[in-house]
Formats: structure tokens, sequence, C-alpha cells
């Protein structure tokens, strides 16, 4: 383990921004509107939301990923874009993630969207 990863784990961002510690994320995750659903997306599943620990899941998973292995971790999607390839799972806090597919159904990443 680097020791950068460990101060990831061990100090508060704050910190590490106060001393100058790198911070590398994993390049399939994002933060972005984009994991909003559109307007052409449409409602799928039960409409429940994933909880702070699916979305601690969610972060922790290389990609790419089955569908299954998705859904079996998270469950039915909130919503899916018109083209099946982005599910929506809302957060708990009114913020949304955005999974990503390829044209294989293998999930290719994630974006989120924390709200404010």
């Amino acid at each position: 383990m680097s020791f950068k990863k460990l101060l990831w784990g061990l100090l508060p961002l704050s910190l590490l921004a106060v001393y100058g510690a790198t911070i590398e994320l994993p390049a399939i995750a994002s933060f972005s509107i984009s994991a909003i659903p559109t307007d052409t997306a449409y409602g799928y599943g039960t409409g429940n939301g994933i909880a702070t620990w699916q979305y601690d899941v969610l972060s922790n998973l290389q990609f790419p990923q089955s569908y299954s292995a998705i859904t079996d971790r998270l469950g039915s999607p909130d919503a899916r874009s018109a083209d099946g390839l982005t599910d929506y799972y809302q957060l708990p806090a009114g913020g949304w993630v955005a999974v990503t597919y390829d044209a294989g159904n293998s999930a290719t990443g994630y974006s989120a969207y924390f709200g404010g």
C-alpha cells in the first residue's frame, strides 16, 4: 500500500490539502451533473434509490463489471436512459449516481452528482 493511499484512508481531505498531498481518483469515477437523469430517461425499477453503503460498495468496485454484478449490489435502477446505456440511482440526500454500460452490457464506470 502506498503512503498516499494510507493517508487517503486516515486523514480528512482538508488536512491532505493543507499538506499538499495529491489525491488520485480512479479514472472511471467522475463527479458531474451528467449523473442526473435526462428528460429522455424513463422510470425503471422500484424507485427506492440506493443507500449510502451501496454507493460505498460501487465506489470501490473495479471496472468493467457485468450488469448482474451491478444490479446484485444496487438493485434495480430508478431510471434508465433512452438508449439503455445508462442506469440512474437516487442517493439518500437527493443526489444521483449514473452507471454507464457499453453495447455488450458491461458496466464501464459511474458518475455521481451530490446536489447543491
